[in-house]
């Protein structure tokens, strides 16, 4: 086979593959989640709450010759944190709701490391990913008669993403956006389904 000018030939074999380092990947990851409960009269009130986190490190030859040209050394750190409370009705009547908001906050913190032939340092990259996300929402349900039911419902959420570049020094990047997001349903409850309208 010819191969273009400046091609390293790792081997000798048709599908030969040389590292000159050991490649390795390591990885923590771990979470938990809860979830309380409270009955009252008419309503039953909700709150979840659930965390996780994860470490990656991981390192390999990005050459294709038998000497480590390019070594590249990734870190990464991430977490999450989520919140939710709800309220829930829970009688017979002909009015139902339910009313809640979230909040979720999530960081990552990338670093990578690259050398040149595993002695000289050829790069460095650091960063940090903020998100910020929270939103409330509520839904009202009325049954206008046994067939009948309105439906109205909004959310209005919160968006907010930053990334800040520490080195190379230095640089930074935000998002942000808000909105509410309206919806009413009227549905009519046929024998053998439902048939409805719908505006969002």
């Amino acid at each position: 086979t010819n191969f273009p000018a400046n091609f390293l030939q790792s081997g000798k074999g048709k599908w030969t593959l040389a590292s000159s380092v050991p490649a390795y990947a390591w990885l923590v990851d771990y979470g938990t989640s809860g979830k309380v409960e409270w009955q009252l009269p008419g309503v039953t009130l909700e709150s979840i709450t659930a965390y996780r986190a994860q470490h990656t490190l991981y390192d390999n030859d990005s050459g294709t010759d038998n000497v480590p040209v390019v070594v590249p050394v990734v870190s990464n750190h991430k977490w999450y944190l989520y919140q939710e409370l709800r309220a829930t009705s829970t009688g017979d009547g002909p009015f139902h709701f339910i009313f809640g908001g979230n909040y979720i906050r999530q960081h990552v913190h990338y670093n990578t490391f690259i050398s040149y032939l595993g002695l000289f340092p050829g790069g460095f990259t650091d960063s940090n990913h903020n998100e910020h996300n929270w939103s409330v929402y509520g839904q009202v349900d009325y049954d206008l008669t046994d067939r009948l039911k309105l439906t109205v419902a909004g959310r209005y959420v919160s968006l907010d993403d930053k990334a800040v570049f520490d080195e190379p020094c230095c640089s930074a990047a935000e998002e942000a956006d808000k909105k509410f997001l309206p919806s009413g349903t009227i549905s009519d409850k046929m024998n053998g389904g439902v048939i409805y309208a719908r505006y969002a």
